[in-house]
């Protein structure tokens, strides 16, 4: 998360335009339950046809603007993955200028590991996740909106919000233990496809084919 604030702050002015993005996204968001509220509170008790229409027209015109909204979002955001490319460059290429003697005392663990790492980088620095990051502070915009409109709402928004904070501190930990043995254990696996086709000849000649599948 860290990594993904400094490659915005890196770039201010890319920074700034997703923020207001962000904020129109978010404001355009609430359309959809003030408009429910609207329908219950002016169609359903009055019965007025025009209204409705009114309300259609304005949550379809509202909805077409987010999603455009949305995707030029997205699009800003996808030049931080810029940097995740440079990244694979500068390992290829310190990768390329290391001795041959470094190499001998590397084993293919080793190798997979930071292959894998450059890959973890890949797929967590993205334009998705940085943007849940950002939407996060604008969830005390719906709070605010639904205090206005009820506080009893607005308590109840609060606490479901809070639980899962609250449920993921004391499971983070076995997750993130069990995320890092899945990932020791496809490093393992993935080794021993390497091994059962560079040493196929050793595997065949001591006939270790049965333990490779156990």
């Amino acid at each position: 998360m860290i990594e993904i604030f400094n490659r915005l702050k890196s770039k201010p002015n890319l920074f700034v335009q997703i923020l207001i993005a962000s904020l129109f996204v978010n404001l355009f968001a609430l359309a959809t339950p003030i408009y429910v509220i609207q329908v219950l509170q002016r169609y359903v008790a009055y019965g007025v046809t025009s209204t409705l229409i009114t309300l259609i027209a304005g949550i379809i015109f509202i909805s077409i603007f987010e999603f455009f909204f949305r995707n030029i979002r997205h699009r800003m955001t996808r030049e931080i993955e810029e940097e995740n490319i440079t990244l694979a460059d500068k390992v290829i290429k310190k990768l390329t200028i290391l001795k041959t003697s470094i190499y001998s005392l590397r084993n293919q663990f080793n190798s997979e590991a930071i292959s894998g790492h450059v890959l973890t980088v890949q797929n967590v620095i993205t334009a998705t996740t940085t943007l849940i990051l950002i939407d996060i502070p604008f969830v005390s915009i719906f709070l605010i909106a639904l205090y206005l409109i009820h506080y009893q709402l607005g308590i109840i928004a609060t606490i479901i919000i809070i639980i899962p904070f609250i449920i993921s501190r004391f499971y983070s930990a076995g997750i993130n233990q069990k995320s890092f043995d899945w990932y020791l254990n496809s490093m393992n696996i993935s080794k021993l496809y390497d091994n059962s086709t560079a040493r196929y000849v050793t595997i065949r000649y001591f006939n270790l084919i049965d333990a490779l599948k156990k």
